[in-house]
């Protein structure tokens, strides 16, 4: 059977387009020679109800694999360090790579949670990274933020943008939040 909303080809007990991810109403699908008919007729309503998919696909797809991989990388580099704020550092990456696979995973299946997951990844990735640039900084040690310090005022400005991100995705998932079901 074909998708009533993007005309994709979907087996004929689904529920749900693994195209675009519009529940399947239950109505006599069209022969395949009627499919482009079919996909004609339903195209307008999809194209003004279902919201774009391109950043959950880049980010399950790529960029939370890239983050994971760049993580391990970091991790195992910063444990193989004589400093134990470097290997606190980088025993956390190493956390953040194992959470970014299981993220992506769940993403790609639409598991309930994914949307979830996602931000409590994005909001650990951001408050840790920017307690160990504090740590690092020597703010806990006594020495309070030097707001003159280059690296400080990078760090702080890191933060800000990254908090703006996860509610940039945070937004995004709401929209989309009848889409992860499973």
């Amino acid at each position: 059977m074909f998708c009533q909303y993007c005309g994709a080809q979907i087996p004929d007990d689904s529920a749900f387009c693994n195209a675009c991810g519009r529940r399947q109403q239950t109505v006599q699908q069209p022969r395949r020679q009627d499919a482009p008919a079919a996909y004609q007729q339903a195209q307008p309503a999809y194209q003004q109800s279902m919201p774009g998919m391109k950043w959950h696909k880049f980010l399950a797809y790529f960029a939370l694999w890239l983050g994971a991989l760049s993580n391990l990388v970091t991790g195992i580099t910063y444990l193989s360090e004589y400093d134990t704020i470097q290997k606190v550092y980088g025993g956390f990456a190493i956390v953040l790579a194992v959470l970014g696979v299981m993220t992506a995973v769940k993403l790609i299946k639409f598991k309930a949670d994914a949307p979830k997951t996602l931000h409590h990844l994005l909001l650990l990735s951001v408050v840790g990274s920017f307690a160990f640039t504090l740590w690092a900084a020597g703010v806990f040690s006594g020495y309070g933020i030097d707001f003159g310090d280059r690296d400080t005022v990078a760090a702080l400005l890191s933060f800000v943008i990254s908090l703006v991100i996860v509610l940039i995705n945070k937004s995004y998932y709401n929209k989309r939040a009848y889409l992860f079901t499973r």
